[in-house]
């Protein structure tokens, strides 16, 4: 049988190999060492079966550099090739990161010119994987080439920290082609520089692309740690809270924790009466970062919710905040139906010390039946019975490993 027969074979018994026996098969052709037995292993990467997928990969990361790259660069410049399958064979190169790199690399550079702009963006895709990019100098030759090549191009470039990618980066934020758009807006989501920060924050608007929404909420944010803040940033910060996506809105109001502008606040407050309960926590969270009436009374508020994680961050703030208000709420979540909150609660009075918690906590105590829960309250009891463990460290800590020990099993 040829080796081209023998590929044949192969591929098609990929195809129909009970799953069981399938992850041998791409070893079978990783030892062929053709260009089309590379399309075969790129291809079993999306094979039902796990195992077939891990061969796969095992296989790709382990390719021998001669006859393997080799076997490449000849179905990359054969006539016949299609693009979709050149686009597979570049992408098999990325994986040459441990045998065969340099060969690798070149190959990818030979095809950084492919005829087909969905090849050459494969290309960059894998010489990114390979942290080898192309010269900044064939980086900006390819800024006049299709939208997509274009974007996966300047990405590189802003990699390699290339002023002349970043002025062009910028100006494709408002690309027509949400793709490029979008590229551009990732390769420089993080960057703290102002001109860059207040271009991604203008791209931020409900008809943009959910990633781009996030990335431009993200440097409003960033806009909003700045001692000139406008008012406009938080206004608009306000109204990331309506998006539709929620994470988004956890984003939001996780980023605003550390902002220490009062008008925050006020996006926070509108953050905790969110429906969904993972941003109600997190905006509880952020409130205890306030020692503000406004957020004391949305924590009371909030020892009353719905859901347990957020009651639970409430009671816990309020320990934190050390409030004397907070006294009478702290008792009465003693009485949850969660072990979480009143646990969290307990530690919160032990850490106040007020003594108006003794008696509740001592019923508590005589009714547990739970070990962990009943050491949170009895380190509780000790912190009020006994002034000077007030000062040690507060066990709400433990708690919080204990429970997760707890669930891990």
């Amino acid at each position: 049988m040829s080796d081209v027969e023998g590929v044949a074979t192969v591929l098609e018994a990929v195809r129909t190999c009970p799953n069981a026996a399938a992850w041998a098969l791409p070893l079978a052709l990783g030892r062929l060492g053709r260009a089309e037995a590379i399309v075969g292993l790129v291809a079993a990467l999306t094979h039902p079966s796990g195992h077939v997928r891990f061969a796969a990969r095992d296989v790709l990361t382990s390719l021998e550099a001669g006859t393997d790259i080799a076997g490449v660069q000849t179905g990359l410049r054969g006539p016949s090739s299609g693009p979709r399958e050149r686009a597979a064979l570049v992408w098999a190169l990325g994986w040459f990161r441990y045998r065969g790199h340099e060969l690798a690399v070149a190959a990818l550079r030979d095809a950084l010119w492919d005829r087909d702009p969905m090849v050459r963006a494969a290309v960059l895709r894998s010489l990114g994987r390979l942290e080898s990019a192309p010269t900044v100098d064939d980086l900006v030759r390819l800024l006049d080439a299709d939208p997509p090549v274009r974007a996966e191009a300047l990405a590189l470039a802003y990699r390699a920290e290339d002023e002349r990618a970043t002025g062009t980066l910028l100006g494709l934020l408002a690309h027509p082609d949400p793709a490029v758009g979008g590229c551009a807006a990732r390769s420089l989501a993080g960057v703290t520089e102002p001109r860059v920060v207040d271009a991604l924050a203008a791209r931020y608007s409900p008809e943009a692309q959910p990633e781009v929404r996030r990335i431009g909420a993200r440097a409003l944010a960033e806009q909003a740690r700045r001692p000139d803040a406008d008012a406009s940033v938080f206004e608009r910060l306000t109204s990331a809270l309506s998006d539709p996506d929620g994470r988004l809105r956890l984003q939001v109001v996780s980023d605003l924790e550390s902002v220490t502008d009062r008008r925050a606040l006020a996006v926070v407050l509108t953050g905790w009466r969110d429906p969904d309960s993972d941003v109600r926590q997190a905006a509880v969270v952020a409130l205890q970062s306030w020692r503000d009436p406004r957020a004391i009374e949305a924590l009371f508020q909030a020892c009353e919710d719905e859901a347990d994680a957020v009651r639970s961050a409430a009671v816990a703030a309020l320990g934190q905040l050390g409030d004397p208000r907070a006294v009478e709420p702290l008792i009465e979540a003693l009485a949850d139906r969660s072990g979480s909150v009143r646990s969290d609660a307990a530690a919160a009075l032990g850490r106040l010390g007020d003594r108006r918690a003794l008696e509740p906590l001592r019923r508590l105590l005589s009714d547990l039946n739970d070990p962990y829960e009943h050491r949170v309250v009895h380190r509780a009891l000790q912190q009020l019975e006994e002034p000077a463990a007030k000062d040690q460290p507060c066990q709400r800590d433990d708690t919080e490993d204990m429970r997760r020990w707890r669930w891990s099993g």
